[in-house]
């Protein structure tokens, strides 16, 4: 696999706070011109009330991001089911051996799949269930647990809303395009078991080390619930989680690993003016990974701004104000997609109409001349032949 440092993960998607700010504000300003353009302009104020802001969308893309683990949870229920019933072989097309879909890789690459897809649209844009649906099969793509599209639409109808498969299609294409086909994504839980595994050996006592299921836990309320995906490198995150759970007696070990990792010793030389630059870079860093580490703890502890907790009654509020937008906007599409068939439908009736009334022309044309007399003969087939085709051996072979 390609190194993080050569990743488009790295190039594209390592983002700063005002970068992120920005292209969330310009989607959020484009699909509500986008909706109010389409609405009459007798009703654009009932609609521009229920247009969410783009601290608004923030939130709920949270919430919806948050949803992810929950439908995942969901789906391993409905799969183990699937999967133990005696007439599963019969059961709409699944199988025994259906490949387990549901595991924690798939869910992670489908939730960042949902947040960099919504770093290009506005939710307001998208039908956010289908949306989360297709990052979920795209996702079983990338990380090789490939299920067919009916089999997996079955599975879905089985927790949740029916998805067409067509749209499904469209989606994935969305996504795709959003991402620019850079679908790579390189995790920070590979890169804590890396730690973990190397800090076993280095630790008197083993057992202090973090359990990595609860970590794993941990990691994807902060994947779902804040942008730290898009602001530091997984590597980075990996450390400031295992430095999280750490007991403070420990965390020399990591400020020793972080020196080794950039060739330093443990004991520092004031002497060598080359290492005192190596480790000033080095210091930056441990400032880095404990600003880092102080936001994780201030995130569990329910301290950072108000989208990442939104209340219920806030969660609901724009909720429904998300599905009267969104339900409006396919209701025009859908009506933009029926006026636009119906055309097709007219202008080929017209083809077919005009293609019908020129063979009749030309039948009639063609029995007058005929009760006429006025039909040419045409030529007979030797004249057709010039003299010297006529004289030729391969002619006269033939006949």
């Amino acid at each position: 696999k390609m190194n993080f440092e050569e990743s488009t993960q790295l190039k594209n998607w390592i983002l700063d706070k005002d970068e992120l700010d920005k292209k969330r504000k310009e989607n959020n300003i484009r699909a509500t011109h986008k909706i109010l353009n389409s609405i009459k302009e007798s009703k654009q104020e009932k609609y521009r009330r229920c247009c969410l802001s783009a601290d608004e969308e923030l939130e709920l893309n949270n919430i919806f991001s948050n949803g992810i683990i929950e439908f995942f949870k969901s789906l391993k229920r409905s799969y183990r089911n699937l999967k133990t019933s005696n007439d599963s072989k019969m059961n709409n097309g699944l199988h025994n051996n259906m490949p387990p879909f549901v595991n924690d890789f798939v869910m992670e690459h489908t939730i960042m799949y949902f947040k960099r897809c919504l770093l290009n649209y506005s939710i307001m844009e998208v039908n956010y269930y289908i949306l989360m649906c297709s990052c979920i099969y795209l996702s079983t793509k990338v990380c090789d647990n490939v299920i067919s599209i009916d089999s997996f639409i079955q599975v879905i109808k089985q927790v949740g809303n029916e998805v067409k498969e067509d749209h499904i299609r469209d989606y994935e294409l969305l996504i795709l395009n959003s991402m620019e086909f850079e679908v790579h994504l390189h995790s920070p839980l590979t890169y804590f078991q890396v730690l973990s595994e190397n800090f076993s050996r280095s630790l008197d006592d083993p057992s202090v080390l973090p359990d990595f299921n609860d970590v794993k836990s941990e990691y994807y309320k902060i994947l779902c619930m804040s942008d730290l995906l898009f602001l530091y490198p997984p590597s980075t995150i990996a450390m400031a989680l295992l430095q999280y759970k750490l007991p403070s007696s420990c965390l020399h070990f990591i400020q020793n690993f972080v020196r080794s990792q950039f060739g330093l010793p443990v004991a520092f030389e004031q002497s060598d003016q080359m290492m005192a630059e190596e480790e000033q870079y080095v210091q930056q860093f441990l400032d880095e990974l404990s600003t880092l580490t102080n936001h994780i703890q201030s995130f569990f502890d329910g301290e950072l701004t108000p989208h990442m907790y939104p209340s219920k009654s806030l969660s609901e509020s724009l909720s429904k104000r998300y599905n009267t937008v969104v339900n409006k906007l396919e209701n025009i599409l859908n009506k933009e997609e029926e006026a636009k068939m119906n055309q097709l439908k007219q202008e080929k009736k017209q083809k077919d109409e005009q293609k019908s009334k020129q063979e009749r022309e030309e039948m009639e044309n063609f029995q007058n001349r005929l009760k006429n007399g006025s039909l040419s003969k045409g030529p007979s087939m030797f004249e057709k032949f010039t003299e010297e085709e006529l004289q030729s051996p391969l002619r006269s072979r033939r006949g």
